[in-house]
């Protein structure tokens, strides 16, 4: 009995590996199919396994090799006598369901290519003076601004970064259009940021010079710019396109012993369906990945990527010890997570990666450049706090935050980039004053992690596309400081309301501003 290969159950042929004659028995190998030849067949060619009818799909692989141009009995040779080819068909047909399967969301295309999930219009500050302009426009108008902050404005002009900060936040897809406010004898240099982000982000930038003699006029004006660009902007309609570049980021903070079992594994089944659906996910929290680098390492594209990781590691464990004289781990854990169960660094960090998912980490991203291809990525630059996390993220094209905590971590959120937070601990989701948009302690209820990952997943497309707003949303402070943190080892002193959070933030912007 000459034996025959089935590649895949549902096959309708099986291949020959000798050459057999009209009437000797086959037998498909593994199985108890036996079949007769109903004619000489070559070594290497394919028998019918069924009764073909002309124009029936021959299944080989698992999928459709061709297309029946006779009947053909079991038993009998499909070959180019018989079968003829469906590649065509393949590239159009099946090629277009697939196109079709990835998954659209609804969003704001712009006309460099990217898109936006909201209309944001902002107002950005380059000097001290000019700061009351901006703060006033921003007020008659109900725009963000951001504050230009007097320690890092060197000979009258900000520094090298804040420009950076303010030409690649302004080029945020998120961003409609932006408002250069600054001194009117620096025209020249505000100028030059505006034409940088015009060109680059391809949307509408006009520059506000001001001096004490035009202030009511430059402010009249620009208020008659920011209600045009309001207008146009309310007029945009979504529209469905792929998901592929939509951009996350993530972090955690506040962890206790649930953050490692729900909250951030949750998160990492978001995050990997973000990264399916040819998205990326950006994160970093290098002071909290010393005791697990090796495990992000050992899953990373490639083993350059990996040993850049673990370099990248032990840089920030030098760094803490020079400026902290002491290691990181003898202050990490927090005296929060250890009331959250949490012992050791190690024991933190492991938990802290499961965010990332499964996909791995594609590469370290360098501060304001966009990803390359579809993956999880660490962000180069150390921040001291998931506001950090954002505000570089979004430096990079990013669309939507999502932080989760276990003892109920408040921080500020980014004005012009939507913040989702969660919890893995459903007696935290319980306290109202945290204002937590999703609970992933279901599933230490006995929910299954896929499906609440998936439904995490469904409810940031929600966010994104305008069908849900988060809790915090409405809490949002206008004034925007870019330099958030001083410390980048440093955590918040206590978890509290988010009143008391906005108190702290406008005290800051008060003292940076004149």
């Amino acid at each position: 009995m000459v034996k025959a290969l089935k590649i895949y159950p549902k096959d309708t042929v099986a291949i020959i590996p000798t050459a057999i004659e009209a009437g000797e028995e086959v037998q498909i190998v593994g199985t108890d199919e036996s079949y007769r030849a109903t004619e000489p067949i070559p070594a290497g060619h394919k028998m019918a396994l069924i009764d073909f009818k002309k124009d029936d799909l021959v299944i080989k692989y698992g999928i459709p090799i061709g297309r029946m141009k006779q009947d053909c009995a079991v038993g009998g040779w499909v070959h180019c006598h018989n079968l003829e080819d469906n590649t065509a068909e393949l590239c159009t047909g099946y090629c277009e369901k697939y196109r079709e399967a990835g998954r659209k969301i609804n969003v704001f295309p712009r006309a460099d290519g990217q898109f936006g999930i909201c209309n944001n219009i902002m107002i950005f500050s380059t000097s001290v003076p000019a700061n009351v302009l901006a703060e006033e426009l921003s007020d008659k108008t109900q725009t963000v601004w951001m504050v230009c902050d007097k320690r890092f404005v060197e000979n009258g002009r900000i520094s090298d970064f804040t420009k950076l900060a303010i030409t690649k936040t302004a080029e945020n897809p998120n961003i409609f259009a932006a408002m250069i406010v600054g001194d009117e004898e620096d025209r020249a240099f505000n100028e030059a940021i505006c034409a940088e982000i015009s060109s680059q982000g391809k949307k509408p930038v006009f520059f506000c010079g001001v001096n004490s003699k035009n202030y009511a006029e430059r402010l009249q004006e620009s208020e008659l710019v920011i209600q045009g660009w309001k207008k146009d902007a309310a007029a945009l309609k979504r529209e469905p396109v792929s998901m592929e570049g939509f951009m996350m980021a993530v972090h955690c903070g506040g962890s206790d012993w649930t953050t490692a079992l729900s909250g951030n594994p949750t998160l990492g089944v978001a995050a990997d369906l973000i990264v399916e659906q040819g998205g990326y996910v950006i994160m970093d929290e290098w002071g909290g990945l010393p005791g697990s680098e090796h495990l992000l390492a050992a899953g990373a594209r490639s083993r350059s990527v990996g040993l850049a990781i673990i370099d990248k590691v032990m840089e920030v464990r030098e760094r803490y010890i020079r400026d902290t004289g002491k290691p990181v781990e003898e202050t990490n854990p927090y005296q929060s997570n250890k009331d959250g169960g949490i012992t050791t660094l190690v024991e933190k960090s492991t938990g802290n990666i499961k965010k990332a998912g499964s996909s791995g980490v594609q590469g370290i991203l360098k501060m304001a450049t966009r990803p390359t291809a579809p993956g999880v990525y660490l962000q180069d630059q150390p921040c001291g706090g998931p506001n950090g996390t954002g505000i570089y993220a979004a430096m990079s094209g990013c669309h939507i935050h999502v932080f989760v905590t276990g003892v109920g971590y408040v921080y500020y959120e980014i004005p012009y980039m939507p913040g989702i937070r969660m919890t893995g601990n459903s007696k935290t989701f319980a306290d109202a004053s945290y204002k937590l948009d999703f609970n992933a302690g279901t599933v230490l209820e006995g929910k299954e992690m896929s499906e609440v990952g998936k439904e995490l997943f469904e409810f940031i497309i929600a966010v994104a596309e305008g069908r849900e707003t988060t809790k915090s949303e409405k809490d949002k402070l206008l004034a925007f400081p870019m330099y958030y943190y001083a410390d980048e080892f440093a955590e918040l002193d206590g978890y509290y309301n988010i009143d008391k959070n906005r108190d702290q933030v406008i005290q800051k912007v008060n003292r940076i501003k004149k």
